[in-house]
């Protein structure tokens, strides 16, 4: 009867091991479109022994998101930067460190904001840019990052701009219950594991290698964000149709009041014709007389501002400085490390806050607050009192809206809104958005120098 079990056993080990080799062979050999993206991903990284994962010098891959929302080429330099031209042993470094959003996710490198600072004179100084962003970076990535830089890549590093990513140490309700949390969050609890990084190292490594590992990784995380947002979706459905009690801290916002079974109804099965969009503009642009689009049809200025959509929800202030939450112990851990390792090096720190969250974008266009700024904020008064200075790039966000918008052959194609500046459904910013953004950058830089204060 053992010996059974046992020969049993042996041939079901073997069956399993033929079914895992096969579909390794079948997943190298037909490279399924649906894995490609994660695939490049995974090899644009490597392991890294202090912030776990950096980019592979030399990489030279080209994109496609899973879903279709952005193509780029993705090229990182010998020093492990993204599309950054390497600078020489005499010339002065711009830094520019954050998360995915730094890196450029959704465009490619040469449309990434980092990249268009490239060159910029400052007080009579040229700078080379380097992109130091990593995507999924959180506080202790970029201290991380900051310190191989300064020690071991760029002697000539003489300013670093610090983004505080919304993702860093704060995240809306409705993401953490997809089971998505705060990046400082996650390497607080790698922290509080001392086996973490021996275990991340060798499942990194595995999937980097192995296609059919890395693929049931995939389809595991995407599996579990699936089920989470059902789960909300679910909920979602009983307590707008009555049958569960609305508890705002997790539902957001419902009200009308709670509305109930019979609006439910009606709501499901009954849509009513859309109005058409009447509220534009008509006065002349630049592609309508005499410019390049003179024999196109003539393109609709929007209504600036344009109106805040019904489900986003804007304050008519922003909350008092003293009400605002402390920074969590590992977000300030890492801010004080790099505040050191910049003071010790003599390299100027500038934090910058980036608004890339709609709820922002089109509160603060109308002249309003959204509480999605609030991770800003907090981190904004930190820094302060630490004698830091920021760069705050709300004032810009009215020229969102109205700009001129061309083709690639010089023709005015629209003119722009909020949503032409964020990539919908994926939250990074688009060619217009990093445009926006390099050249925001670029007159609060000169405004420093000008002041001497770089």
């Amino acid at each position: 009867m053992v010996r059974r079990w046992g020969r049993g056993l042996l041939k079901l080990g073997g069956l399993g091991l033929a079914i895992f080799v096969g579909l390794e062979l079948s997943l190298r050999l037909f490279q399924p479109q649906s894995l490609d993206y994660y695939r490049k991903l995974k090899n644009l990284h490597v392991y890294h022994p202090e912030y776990l994962v950096g980019l592979e010098a030399g990489a030279d891959y080209y994109l496609r998101h899973n879903n279709g929302l952005w193509e780029g080429r993705f090229q990182i330099n010998e020093l492990g930067y993204r599309g950054s031209v390497t600078p020489a042993p005499d010339e002065m470094v711009l830094g520019c460190l954050g998360d995915s959003l730094v890196m450029g996710f959704g465009v490619s490198d040469e449309d990434t904001f980092c990249r268009r600072l490239d060159g910029i004179t400052l007080g009579g100084q040229r700078y080379r840019s380097q992109n130091l962003g990593v995507d999924a970076f959180g506080s202790q990535g970029y201290a991380g990052r900051l310190d191989e830089a300064i020690d071991e890549k760029l002697p000539n590093l003489g300013t670093v701009l610090l983004f505080i990513s919304p993702n860093d140490f704060t995240l809306p309700q409705e993401l953490r219950d997809r089971g998505i949390v705060p990046d400082d969050e996650t390497d607080a609890v790698r922290e509080a594991n001392p086996e973490f990084k021996q275990a991340f190292r060798l499942q990194f490594t595995l999937t980097r290698y192995s296609y059919a590992l890395h693929a049931a990784s995939v389809a595991r995380h995407q599996l579990r964000i699936r089920r989470a947002s059902m789960q909300k979706n679910m909920r979602r459905e009983l307590v707008e149709s009555g049958i569960l009690e609305y508890r705002p801290e997790i539902d957001g916002e419902i009200p009308a009041e709670h509305l109930g079974f019979r609006n439910y109804l009606g709501r499901s099965f009954y849509r009513p014709p859309e109005a058409p969009d009447c509220d534009v503009d008509s006065a002349a642009g630049p592609g309508e007389s005499g410019g390049p689009n003179s024999n196109a049809t003539p393109v609709a200025r929007p209504v600036c501002p344009t109106p805040v959509p019904e489900k986003v929800r804007c304050d008519a202030r922003p909350p008092a400085s003293q009400s605002l939450e402390a920074l969590p112990e590992i977000t300030r851990v890492a801010y004080e490390r790099m505040i050191a390792s910049a003071d010790r090096a003599g390299v100027r720190l500038v934090v910058v806050f980036l608004p890339v969250q709609m709820e922002t974008l089109h509160c603060e266009l109308n002249g309003k607050y959204s509480r999605f700024f609030n991770h800003a904020l907090r981190a904004g008064k930190y820094f302060r009192e630490q004698d830091i200075q920021t760069i705050d790039l709300r004032k810009y966000i009215p020229e969102m809206c109205g700009a001129p918008l061309l083709n690639a052959d010089g023709s005015l194609w629209k003119y722009s809104q909020v949503e032409d500046y964020i990539i919908q459904g994926d939250g990074h910013l688009t060619v217009a958005g990093n445009r926006w953004a390099a050249e925001a950058l670029k007159r609060e830089l000169k405004k420093m120098a000008g002041a001497n204060a770089l």
